[in-house]
């Protein structure tokens, strides 16, 4: 029988994990574009530890052995012949998406990146919005560690968590049709059952079920036990999904040009560069854009020729006319 708290203390865990996940992508004036995505591992599993990516065997890989406290660096990398079949690749239905947009505007040439990681969180019931005010949920948002930050998304999450069991305890109280624990019961004494399950470190199951049981003076809450052990598998299933999104980010772009929009962390001439950890995408999505601009100096050539010519073809004939004169 897997113990409650320990499905909750597993959440606080995701956030404080040692995987890192490089990703490199270089756009070229020709439309065509190569991407690379690396991790430190210490086996060859790594394409199973790329969350939020999924890639297939159209993606070449290079080990590199013991770079990095004695783990590897894997690296996986593809070319794209062209920005519709990079844009098809990371626009199928997944955790990420990936979209590169080539723009001729006459004198220039713009390119747009948009890249966006997915909430990963499976525990909506209660919905970060209603939990922290408006302010609180932007410090969030930036990424903010402090101790009081940690205390209240824990907080947050363990009664997300504990909605879950609640919901399942309400469903089993209308199986067995009880005399003291009812859906009306239950709900009544809520908050008094969500205080206690947060508060009791050595909670399992069956402990549960023994304070169900002396709250309501009664031996009903025994007959709830295959609801409470379904929840319990059903969490660890949602946490351990959760969990492959642990861990340090960066992702950076090369663009053609010069950058004129973005809102990367950091800028390098033409690359940017975002950094961040999984909190960022853990309340909602993470969404990194960027824009550059090229100029067009064949189209520009080829338009001074062409001025050239014209005004060469009306001053001839004028030439021309005043020299029989």
């Amino acid at each position: 029988m897997n113990k409650l708290i320990l499905l909750l203390a597993a959440i606080s865990l995701i956030m404080s994990g040692c995987r890192e996940i490089n990703v490199s992508t270089k756009v070229n004036s020709d439309g065509t574009c190569s991407r690379s995505i690396s991790i430190y591992r210490e086996n060859d599993n790594a394409k199973e530890h790329l969350f939020p990516y999924s890639l297939d065997e159209s993606w070449s890989m290079r080990k590199t052995e013991k770079v990095k406290d004695d783990k590897n660096l894997y690296t996986y990398t593809r070319h794209f012949e062209n920005l519709d079949t990079y844009n098809s690749e990371f626009n199928k239905t997944g955790n990420v998406s990936s979209r590169i947009d080539k723009e001729f505007r006459w004198f220039f040439t713009y390119y747009k990146f948009q890249e966006k990681y997915k909430s990963y969180n499976e525990f909506n019931s209660i919905p970060a919005e209603e939990f922290f005010s408006a302010s609180e949920l932007e410090r969030l948002k930036k990424g903010e560690d402090t101790v009081w930050i940690n205390e209240q998304t824990n907080l947050w999450q363990q009664q997300n968590v504990f909605e879950n069991l609640f919901q399942a305890l309400v469903k089993g109280s209308e199986r067995i049709n009880g005399k003291k624990i009812t859906p009306e019961s239950l709900k009544e004494r809520k908050e008094e059952i969500t205080k206690a399950f947060i508060a009791d470190e050595k909670g399992d199951s069956e402990t549960f079920i023994v304070y169900l049981n002396k709250l309501f003076d009664t031996n009903e809450a025994s007959l709830l036990k295959k609801e409470l052990e379904k929840a319990e598998a059903e969490i660890g299933e949602k946490i351990e999904r959760m969990g492959r999104a642990e861990g340090d980010y960066k992702n950076e772009i090369i663009l053609p040009g010069i950058i004129v929009k973005t809102n990367a962390d950091a800028l390098e001439g033409n690359k940017v560069i975002w950094t961040f950890n999984s909190d960022k995408y853990l309340l909602s999505d993470h969404e990194m854009y960027a824009e550059s601009r090229e100029l067009n100096t064949t189209f520009i050539t080829g338009s001074g020729l062409v001025v050239i010519l014209l005004i060469g073809g009306l001053t001839i004939p004028f030439v021309r006319k005043v020299r029989r004169y």
